[in-house]
C-alpha cells in the first residue's frame, strides 16, 4: 500500500493531511512536525481569505484553489463549532496608491468610490475595494485539523526531519509543507523569515478589517 508523509505542522501541512486522508482515507498517512499547536509560527499570526494573483500563476488556478477555500470556509462558518475554531465572516477594506489587481474568491467585491478613499485621509490614495470575506485564528484552527486527522486514523510524528531524502526508504510520496524549515531541509537559501509583529488594542468601533496595500503588509482585524 502507498504510503504518504506530510511535512510540516503548520496550517499547510495540516489542511493538506486533512486533504488527503478526506480523499484518500485507506491510505496511511504520515504527518511529521518537528512542533505542533501552539508552538507554531502559525499560532501568532492571523489570516483573511483574499486571494490574489501571484506571478506567473494562471488565473483559473487562482479561481480554482480560491473557490475550494471559500467552500471549506462557508462550510466551516455554518457549523455551531465554526466560532470555536476561529472562523468569521467580516467586511473589508482594501485601499492602495497603485492599481491593485482586485482579489477572487469573495463575497460581493465592488470598487470604493473617490468620496470612500477621502474617508481614510491617506492623499495618495488612487483605488480601493470592499468586499465580505472570511478571516480565521490558526490557534484555533490548528487543533482543529489535528483532531480530525487523527481521527481520521492518521499518524503523528512529533521529531525533526534534517531533510526529505531520509524519508525515501519509509514513504512513497512525501509533501514538503516545511515552511520556513524548507531553508534547511531543502536547502533553499532564498527562504528568508521576516519578523512580524501583532499588537492588540481596544477599538469598539472598529467593525471592519482594514487594509493598506502600500503598508507592507500592515492591517487591522477586529475581533
Amino acid at each position: 500500500m502507498v504510503k504518504i508523509a506530510v511535512v510540516g505542522g503548520g496550517i499547510i501541512g495540516l489542511s493538506s493531511a486533512c486533504c488527503l486522508k478526506r480523499k484518500y482515507p485507506k491510505i496511511e498517512i504520515t504527518l511529521i512536525s518537528e512542533k505542533f499547536s501552539p508552538n507554531t509560527t502559525g499560532d501568532g499570526s492571523a489570516g483573511v481569505l483574499m486571494p490574489y494573483l501571484l506571478q506567473d500563476t494562471p488565473k483559473d488556478l487562482v479561481e480554482r484553489w480560491s473557490k475550494g477555500t471559500l467552500d471549506f470556509f462557508l462550510s466551516l462558518w455554518k457549523t455551531p463549532e465554526g466560532g470555536e475554531v476561529g472562523i468569521s465572516l467580516i467586511p473589508v477594506s482594501i485601499v492602495t496608491s497603485n492599481d491593485e489587481v482586485p482579489p477572487y474568491g469573495v463575497f460581493g467585491l465592488h470598487e470604493l468610490t473617490p468620496t470612500a478613499l477621502q474617508r481614510f485621509n491617506i492623499p495618495t490614495l488612487r483605488k480601493g475595494y470592499s468586499f465580505t470575506s472570511f478571516t480565521c485564528e490558526p490557534m484555533k484552527l490548528l487543533p482543529y485539523f489535528l483532531q480530525e486527522f487523527t481521527l481520521a486514523g492518521g499518524n503523528v510524528e512529533e521529531r525533526k526531519v534534517m531533510n526529505l531524502e531520509s524519508l525515501g526508504d519509509n514513504f512513497d510520496i512525501v509533501v514538503n509543507c516545511t515552511g520556513l524549515g524548507a531553508r534547511e531541509v531543502v536547502s533553499d537559501e532564498s527562504v528568508i523569515p521576516i519578523r512580524g509583529q501583532v499588537l492588540r488594542v481596544e477599538a469598539p468601533s472598529v467593525f471592519q478589517l482594514i487594509m493598506c496595500a502600500d503598508a507592507d503588509g500592515r492591517y487591522i482585524i477586529p475581533k
